[in-house]
């Protein structure tokens, strides 16, 4: 039996078994036992990890990140469009540099974050998220561009499960797409970079994660798959429980 997600095609081996399978690209296997997901294989590589990034990966945000950006763009005549463009997957901090340099940098930030914790509108679990975790049984974490105190912020709000060890820009010298992050990510769980796959919306996140070395799934709640010509694609997580 074959199903189709974007371009991948998915084919059943047996009931143990599913299969995405490109013709340019390889294999990915999802091995599962009792309805739950305890193996990966993409394009031949064992997985034991897997990695996600918060905000249009586990969450959308998109409503309240916007809101934030449109007020600082007011507050500072930077045009909105251009931050947005900009800034979805980098760390506030590194936004706020590129755009305002000769502002007091601290203050700026802070503003931002004073705002965005008041602002929870729209925050809503990714479709079929929290049915994903549950069958999810291979170690995983978060990888965040966002401070620790609004990524718990917004994983509270959205309802999801928040892992022991977030990695979060307070913890990083370089935010994405430095692969800084998610090589943290990896030794948070104890497991090769190598034999981690990075589950991104964005393509500054796909970069990050496929220059740590993981192996990286995109998913277009955020950007277009055109934005992401050489990943496996998914639109959210029901499509890969449609299969499991």
């Amino acid at each position: 039996m074959d199903f189709y997600v974007h371009n991948l095609k998915l084919s059943q081996d047996g009931l143990n078994c599913i299969g995405f399978i490109n013709a340019d690209w390889g294999r990915l296997k999802m091995m599962k036992e009792r309805h739950f997901i305890d193996e990966l294989i993409i394009d031949g590589r064992p997985i034991h990890g897997v990695l996600f990034d918060m905000d249009g990966t586990l969450l959308d945000s998109g409503g309240a990140v916007a809101s934030s950006w449109k007020r600082w763009s007011e507050r500072t005549g930077v045009s909105f469009m251009a931050i947005m463009e900009y800034s979805h997957g980098r760390p506030a901090r590194d936004t706020i540099q590129f755009f305002a340099p000769n502002r007091d940098f601290e203050v700026e930030l802070q503003w931002l974050l004073s705002y965005e914790m008041k602002d929870d509108e729209g925050i809503a679990p990714i479709p079929g998220i929290h049915a994903f975790l549950q069958r999810l049984r291979l170690p995983w974490t978060i990888v965040t561009s966002a401070s620790a105190h609004l990524a718990r912020h917004r994983l509270h709000v959205a309802d999801l499960p928040i892992p022991d060890r977030i990695v979060t820009v307070e913890d990083v010298r370089r935010g994405k797409p430095d692969p800084e992050g998610y090589l943290l990510g990896a030794e948070a769980l104890g497991v090769p970079i190598e034999n981690c796959v990075v589950i991104e919306d964005s393509p500054i996140g796909i970069e990050a994660g496929t220059r740590a070395g993981a192996q990286v799934i995109a998913i277009t709640t955020t950007f277009p798959a055109g934005r992401f010509a050489k990943n496996y694609i998914i639109r959210d997580y029901h499509e890969l429980l449609r299969v499991l």
